[in-house]
């Protein structure tokens, strides 16, 4: 078995080949996980090349790929038992339910558009257009429903290296559209929010990401030195390399700078105070003696009950990013300097925050053209 290989810049390498016999590399952050991923990789390749020998891809029924590709799932080592799991039901019930019935006893040869079409349409035939409304079947299946039944089969395909095209009518494709985040709205809502938190460490988690906009690796590896009170600067660094990672593909993951609030220095010095932090050590740490590990600790479970005692409405962790830039927009921020604060590397991700201001904008001195204020309201036009 190879080992995991050391880079100059402290993360750990790993190569191996494939069932086709092509060399992969990929790189962790630490060497039990690098040394965990090689394992898993290795056991999978051996479980293609038996696959191989002992079928014809094409030629097995929906029935045998879809045995060869539950077997062969093996979980992400930067994804959570509990996550893995779900996703593995997940699959189970939509291949039980919708595709085993129609398509199990086909060959994977035999999967053609024409029949794809016609599958596709008697899964479109139960779908209703309200929600809870039922048909003579008794199913509802809603677009997106079917659209993960169809990732389901692909995904089946995909194992026993079959190239599947699952065409979608233009009813259950998905209509992409930028919704403004759920987020507090007020600095009182924040201030009550953390006065919900019960666990001292996972205030100051949730203050961090309320007063400085930082996403929750950005929380998780947060150290003292990076808080320069003299300057009031918080310097964050991305570190999440996680299954979200892909969320945040529109960011930028280097460092930036933002505003230490007073407020936040406030209850900063109080927990150094606590915790005896030393320049290199991590700001947040779990009942004051081990640092945030993301994915292990149920922080997403702590944000919910804060938010049930405070009388607020339900938010994830990271939505308590959006209320730093939901507040900092309704204060007037422009867009180009929140951009900054939050890290986007565009504008427009940064627009969802902000809310039209239709009331207020014929107020505003500086929606003259020419910058001058009349100094008498505006008489009628003949």
């Amino acid at each position: 078995m190879a080992k995991p290989q050391k880079l100059p810049s402290g993360k750990w390498r790993i190569r191996w080949f494939d069932a086709d016999g092509k060399c992969i590399s990929e790189t962790f952050s630490t060497y039990d996980l690098a040394r965990t991923a090689i394992r898993d990789r290795q056991t999978r390749t051996e479980l293609d090349l038996e696959r191989r020998e002992r079928f014809g891809s094409s030629e097995m029924t929906i029935n045998e790929a879809a045995d060869v590709y539950f077997k062969g799932l093996r979980r992400d080592p930067n994804n959570t038992e509990r996550r893995f799991k779900a996703l593995v039901r997940q699959h189970r019930t939509n291949f039980e339910t919708h595709i085993k019935p129609h398509l199990g006893t086909r060959k994977l040869a035999d999967l053609t558009p024409k029949v794809m079409r016609a599958w596709t349409e008697t899964l479109a035939a139960t779908k209703t257009a309200r929600h809870g409304e039922k048909n003579e079947s008794g199913r509802t299946l809603s677009a997106s429903r079917i659209r993960a039944i169809a990732t389901t089969l692909r995904q089946i395909a995909k194992a026993n290296d079959v190239p599947l095209v699952v065409m979608l009518g233009d009813s259950l494709k998905q209509k992409r559209r930028r919704r403004r985040p759920k987020a507090l709205q007020t600095i009182e809502q924040v201030r009550q929010l953390l006065g919900a938190c019960r666990q001292p460490w996972f205030r100051i988690a949730a203050a961090i990401a309320c007063y400085c906009g930082a996403r929750l690796g950005e929380v998780a590896s947060l150290r003292w030195r990076h808080i320069n009170v003299e300057a009031g600067t918080v310097t964050l660094e991305m570190s999440w390399e996680g299954p979200l990672k892909w969320r945040y593909e529109d960011d930028d993951d280097g460092p930036r700078v933002t505003v230490l609030d007073p407020e936040l220095a406030a209850l900063l010095a109080e927990w150094q105070a606590i915790t005896h932090g030393g320049p290199d050590d991590r700001v947040v740490l779990v009942e004051g003696k081990r640092p945030l590990i993301e994915g292990t600790d149920d922080v997403a479970r702590m944000t919910r009950t804060a938010c049930k005692l405070a009388q607020l409405p339900p938010l994830t962790f990271h939505e308590l990013r959006h209320s730093y830039g939901t507040i900092l927009s309704n204060q007037g921020l422009p867009a180009t300097k929140l951009a900054a604060l939050m890290g986007h590397a565009d504008v427009r991700t940064t627009s969802i925050y902000i809310n039209p201001e239709s009331e207020t904008a014929i107020q505003d001195p500086r929606a003259r053209l020419s910058g001058h204020v009349a100094d008498t309201a505006p008489k009628e036009l003949n």
